[in-house]
């Protein structure tokens, strides 16, 4: 009788496990959206660039309800610079729906300027759609590209944001050199493996989309669905940091586990940590 009962009480918690556990990567996760912030400090930051802000986000995958959000909430924290890692939508869009992310986008605010680079999806579903809603928003797409952001007369820092789907390394020769090696060099992409095929040596900081987070992670074994390499939301690539964002929308599947949808703050810090 007492085996029964024991019997009856294990089926008993492990169907309370998997109801659980179906709603949380069906319905809790997916819908519990945050604002993150991250910190980076280096002596190559200028005194002018002390507290300057970066919100990032990406993988919208036609998430609206979801990108309101992370407007709503760059908007309130008022960041510097705005960076979108790529892909806007899961299907073609309407005229209807370009319109509106051009209002959405647009709508955001940032003094120092806003930026992006394109995802795999905005290449194979909407690539001029994608690209004119992102300029009409005063958003520079940036196809391996390197820039200087000024704040004040002289302070300035590089940002570089490489096209995964034309990437090559004579393109990464011409970009990533040594000239301007005092500056610090923020690298932004769609894709966090890129950094694998990269010299640390002139990149400080290197930020990312398109993992989802792992989208489904078990603890101690990592994502089981299809995932990039590095999807750790902050982590060290050959002494280089790497953030990802685990982006605002989903494909199919549409499940996540231990991975919210977010927007990333990053607040850079000069000086040498203590």
């Amino acid at each position: 009788m007492k085996k029964h009962k024991r019997r009856i009480i294990f089926v008993l918690v492990l169907a309370l496990i998997s109801t659980y556990l179906f709603f949380e990567m069906t319905q809790f996760a997916p819908n519990r959206y945050k604002l993150r912030i991250e910190t980076v400090q280096s002596e190559k930051i200028p005194e002018q660039f002390n507290n300057v802000s970066i919100a990032f986000f990406s993988d919208i995958y036609g998430d609206t309800e979801h990108l309101k959000q992370a407007i709503e909430s760059i908007n309130d924290f008022n960041p510097d610079i705005i960076i979108f890692n790529g892909n806007l939508f899961d299907t073609i869009p309407t005229e209807e729906q370009g319109n509106e992310y051009t209002a959405l986008f647009k709508s955001m605010k940032s003094k120092l300027g806003k930026f992006a680079v394109l995802g795999n999806k905005d290449y194979e579903l909407s690539f001029e759609t994608s690209q004119n809603i992102l300029n009409k928003a005063d958003f520079r797409v940036l196809s391996n590209q390197a820039l200087t952001i000024h704040n004040g007369d002289d302070a300035r820092i590089k940002l570089t944001g490489l096209d995964s789907n034309t990437l090559n390394k004579e393109s990464l020769d011409s970009i990533l050199t040594e000239d301007d090696s005092e500056l610090f060099d923020i690298v932004f992409a769609h894709n966090p493996d890129i950094i694998d095929s990269l010299s640390s040596n002139y990149i400080d900081l290197f930020l990312a989309g398109k993992s989802l987070g792992g989208r489904v992670v078990i603890p101690f074994v990592g994502p089981i669905l299809d995932s990039p390499k590095h999807y750790k939301r902050i982590s060290k690539v050959n002494d280089t940091p790497l953030i990802i964002t685990s982006g605002l929308g989903l494909d199919d599947p549409e499940l996540r586990l231990f991975s919210n949808p977010e927007t990333v703050i990053v607040v850079l810090k000069s000086g040498n940590k203590n």
